[in-house]
């Protein structure tokens, strides 16, 4: 006879199985000649998957604990956006809200990510573009903790950041990227030159590579 198992003191929690009429009791006593086994399963309503398995008893010797097929009961799965903390216990990520209770099987209820505002790019200047990956679009709409990539426009400093979802206050969309434009040295021209009829050079005159990138001479 193997020892006596008290299933309510196991580190999982399992019960009798009755699928297969031979559901192992609270208090699990085999034998490895007559009544060699017994069926038990993952306790659904402690928040578990219900994985079957068995108690089996082996050993003719006697005075050893009889084998247990299952190893680890596995929680059911929260909902998406959402983590498990504790047996039948679900919340919902940062950037996500809603209720979710256990029902016994499963959870009800569900998390939806909180929506900000749509993200557009400056305009006045333009210096502000999408980023080489996961790149903003203009108008884009971020939810939770989604992010996507900026960088400054052609012509400006080589800078890249993400803009991110202020969910918890504003419901803004924001980067904390500033773009400076790049500046050409002072250009000045001699005797005999002047500044075109149209876009006409001053003396001295600056360019910068985004807004101001040329201007004219003339004779």
């Amino acid at each position: 006879v193997c020892n006596t198992i008290d299933i309510r003191a196991l580190p999982i929690a399992l019960i009798g199985d009755p699928t297969n009429n031979d559901e192992c009791g609270t208090m699990v006593t085999l034998s490895a000649v007559t009544d060699t086994s017994c069926d038990v399963m993952c306790d659904q309503s402690e928040g578990y998957y219900p994985q079957t398995g068995k108690y089996e008893c082996t050993n003719t010797n006697g005075g050893v604990d009889p084998d247990l097929s299952i190893s680890a009961c596995v929680p059911v799965d929260c909902p998406p956006y959402s983590t498990w903390i504790a047996l039948k216990s679900c919340v919902c990520n940062p950037g996500s809200t809603g209720v979710i209770t256990y029902t016994g099987v499963t959870y009800s209820g569900n998390c939806t990510l909180i929506e900000c505002d749509a993200y557009n790019f400056p305009t006045s200047p333009a210096d502000i573009v999408g980023g080489d990956i996961d790149g903003c679009v203009g108008g884009d709409v971020l939810r939770g903790n989604e992010t996507c990539t900026v960088k400054c426009a052609t012509g400006y400093n080589n800078d890249t950041d993400v803009v991110t979802c202020d969910y918890s206050t504003t419901k803004q969309s924001t980067t904390s990227l500033t773009c400076s434009e790049k500046v050409c040295s002072s250009y000045y021209y001699g005797v005999g030159i002047t500044g075109g009829l149209t876009n006409g050079c001053s003396n001295p005159q600056v360019l910068k590579q985004a807004t101001a990138g040329s201007c004219t001479l003339a004779c």
